[in-house]
Order: structure tokens, then C-alpha cells, then sequence
């Protein structure tokens, strides 16, 4: 999960263009801001994908020489969500909720009835987190933009006409 505080005072450039967001309206500031989250987070699907092993297999593994078969529908849930809140934008990177959802909180955590922990979140995010965090920066440069561009001045309604 990777979470901008909207409250805090940072001194990098993600808080320069958190300063900046903060000038613009509420709902225009959300909805770029979320976009520019989705678009860090978008990449870590295929990393996040790599580490989740495939269905069927008892050991996460194939036998040598074997042809890869179908993954199964837990490769399928991986999924990217953002949420703003009042004062913090928050992009998860994980699994659509339901049985996959589960069935990934075993896997991760193991069980006491023998499933041994994979820990695929934790190793995808020490490897995509880094450049996440360095490709943040530049979404929210795009997505400041796009936001100025998309603001309507005081008094003006999107449908009331100019």
C-alpha cells in the first residue's frame, strides 16, 4: 500500500506537488490525484503476478522440463484500487476481495494445518516498491497538468454554460 498524506508538510518534491494539489477544488484534486496513483501502481500488476504461484501446483513449482499450465483464476483477482479520502490518498496493490482473496491471505500468511508462507506481496513490493516510489513523483507532475487544465472557474458550472 502506498498512502500521500494530504495534511502532513513534506520538504521532497512529492510534497511540493502535494502543496499544489491542496490549491485545487476537493473533487478535482481527488480524482487526479487517484489517477496518478493508479498509474505507479499499474506496473506492480505483472510483479505481483510473477510472484503468485500457479493453481494446481502443490509446491508453487513445475518439474523440470514440464509445460507451464493454466494459472488460475488467483493470478486473474491481482488488481490495483485507489482511494481518497479527506486527507490522504491511499493505492493498494493486491487481490479483488472474495475467494481469491483467501486464498492469497494463506498463501502470504501460511496456516497452522501446514501451508507453508510465500510471502509474494512482501517480495513483489521490496522489488517494485523503489520504483514506485520513484515513478510517483512524475504521475503526480502529469496529473497537476491535467488538473489545472480540468478546473472550472468560480461560479461556473460544468453544464450551466460560459
Amino acid at each position: 500500500m502506498i498512502s500521500v498524506q494530504l495534511d502532513k508538510s513534506f520538504d521532497d518534491e512529492i510534497g511540493q506537488f502535494v502543496r499544489a494539489f491542496q490549491t485545487l477544488p476537493k473533487n478535482i484534486r481527488n480524482k487526479y490525484l487517484k489517477s496518478a496513483m493508479a498509474r505507479t501502481l499499474r506496473p506492480g500488476r505483472s510483479v505481483l503476478k510473477r510472484y503468485t504461484p500457479p493453481e494446481g501446483m502443490k509446491r508453487g513449482r513445475r518439474k523440470k522440463g514440464e509445460k507451464p499450465r493454466s494459472t488460475g483464476q488467483l493470478r486473474a483477482a491481482v488488481a490495483v484500487r485507489t482511494k481518497a479520502s479527506k486527507d490522504a490518498v491511499f493505492g493498494v496493490l493486491g487481490y479483488k476481495a472474495g475467494a481469491q482473496s483467501r486464498k492469497a491471505i494463506w498463501l502470504e500468511f501460511g496456516t497452522t494445518k501446514g501451508i507453508e508462507p510465500r510471502r509474494m506481496v512482501e517480495r513483489a513490493m521490496a522489488e517494485f516498491g523503489p520504483q514506485a516510489a520513484a515513478s510517483l513523483a512524475k504521475s503526480m507532475a502529469t496529473a497537476f497538468e491535467n488538473a489545472l487544465k480540468d478546473k472550472i472557474p468560480a461560479g461556473k458550472g460544468k453544464y450551466r454554460g460560459n
